[in-house]
Parts: structure tokens; sequence; C-alpha cells
């Protein structure tokens, strides 16, 4: 896995900035969330010009690899996860799920949970975060 302090995406010049196309890989870097653990990749998706209340991202995870448990309290942010391919495995409020492409979870603020790629693929998702009741 790539050093999580050094980003391994192709940033923005400031003249695309507003560019209303994102091309693949830009704004893409490996991560450790929360004490997870295995190869996490996240794509924040227009990082650099969108000002919606949502963080759209995707997310990459390698065979075994997993969030880690948390909450969201302070901020009280809201998780969505829409598993695009792949199988996930969410645990929360003491129940554990297994998803499929086309299932989603979601996470409320201040429940404790953790993603993991559950199988012998990697695991891609989109991921949005926001706060409750900021979205149109």
């Amino acid at each position: 896995m790539s050093d999580p302090e050094t980003p391994q995406h192709r940033p923005a010049t400031p003249d695309q900035s507003d560019d209303p196309v994102e091309r693949a890989g830009e704004h893409e870097f490996a991560h450790t969330l929360h004490e997870g653990a295995g190869d996490l990749r996240i794509r924040h998706h227009f990082a650099v010009s969108s000002q919606a209340p949502v963080a759209p991202q995707t997310w990459t995870l390698a065979p075994g690899a997993y969030e880690g448990m948390h909450a969201h309290d302070e901020p009280a942010l809201e998780e969505i996860y829409l598993v695009l391919s792949g199988w996930a495995r969410i645990r929360q409020e003491g129940e554990t799920h297994l998803l499929g492409p086309g299932d989603a979870a979601r996470a409320p603020p201040g429940i404790e949970h953790d993603l993991a790629c559950e199988g012998d693929e990697p695991r891609r998702c989109s991921w949005h975060g926001g706060r409750r009741g900021t979205s149109t």
C-alpha cells in the first residue's frame, strides 16, 4: 500500500478546477481510516471545486481490508455506502450485514460501524457523507 501521507493522484491545475468533467485517477490516494487495515484507496470526486453539502467519493478496498470501527459524533456525520462491485460486510449496532453490488447501507450519526471487503475480489463502493438535513 502507498504511504497514506503521499497522495497518489493527478492534482487539478488552477484553470481546470471548475471543469465539469473529472477523469479517472484524479484526486485518488491510498488512505488508512479509523485504525483500519489493508489496502484502501479513496477518490474524492470534484474535491477542488464542489460546493455540494455532501462529499461524494469512490472507495476501493482490497480483499481483507477494513475501515475500522468508528462513529461520527462531532461533527455529526451520516454516511451512505453503495456497493458497486465485490462484496462488503458492515457491522453496526451489534449486527453484521453482507452487501453485494447494488446494495446500500446507511450509518447514522453517532452509531459505531465498520466496513470491510469480503471475498477474493476488491470491493468498490460509492460513499456519500454529510451532515443530516443538509442535502436537497
